[in-house]
């Protein structure tokens, strides 16, 4: 499993301030650095002038989001590298006019990580596939029901995901497994006792389960509250 995240706000080099715990962004290189940028740095070296710091780069690991990645008041946690140690940043503002705050994470946000399908998206499609014949709400429900219950069951730590939900933290999008694909057709034939829905259903599974279908695969890491 892998997650596909970016933090565009945040350079790759940090420099830490090891007595305060807290990391400010080294402007690159290339090219020429902006002048605020540079301002920025050196009010950050003069306040911690006394203090030990030293070079921070940030591994290549996810970046953990509270809210979506492109919303600007989204706290994020990554990893940074000092030496041959590791540490949790938490990135944060309190306010869309001040600057982002780093500071060294000693508890890192509990994650539980989950699998399941866009049951609006799903519900929807499903609708649109029998147009302009119905399908009972009953079955219907019937079917999102138990698929929530087969998503929930996937080996998270086998999936192969494609590309980010944009609109939900943490979370990817990917084609749906096989064996995913298989226990549906299953519950077709528990859910559908007749022949034409049973193969609409069917036909619908198979035309759906692609990375951008509606039975396209949702992985979540859903960030746990505190106690």
């Amino acid at each position: 499993m892998q997650m596909y995240s970016s933090q565009q706000a945040l350079n790759d080099a940090m420099l830490l301030c090891r007595d305060c715990g807290v990391l400010h962004p080294l402007p690159p290189e290339l090219p020429a650095p902006d002048q605020e940028d540079i301002v920025d740095l050196e009010s950050f070296r003069s306040t911690h002038r006394e203090h030990t710091l030293e070079r921070a780069a940030r591994l290549p690991d996810p970046v953990l989001h509270d809210r979506p990645a492109w919303d600007p008041m989204a706290r994020s946690w990554f990893r940074v590298s000092v030496g041959e140690a590791a540490f949790f940043v938490c990135s944060s503002r309190d306010s869309i006019d001040e600057p982002r705050s780093h500071q060294i994470c000693h508890e890192p946000p509990t994650m539980v990580t989950r699998a399941e399908f866009d049951e609006a998206v799903l519900r929807r499609s499903i609708e649109q596939h029998f147009f302009p014949a119905t399908i009972s709400s009953d079955k219907l429900g019937a079917f999102v029901r138990a698929s929530r219950d087969i998503a929930a069951s996937v080996d998270t730590e086998c999936l192969e995901m494609s590309y980010a939900d944009t609109e939900i933290p943490n979370a990817e999008i990917g084609a749906c497994p096989l064996e995913v694909v298989r226990d549906l057709k299953s519950l077709c034939e528990n859910v559908f006792a007749n022949d034409w829905e049973r193969e609409r259903m069917t036909d619908f599974i198979d035309g759906n389960v692609d990375e951008y279908g509606a039975l396209a695969i949702r992985l979540l890491q859903e960030i746990q509250p505190s106690a």
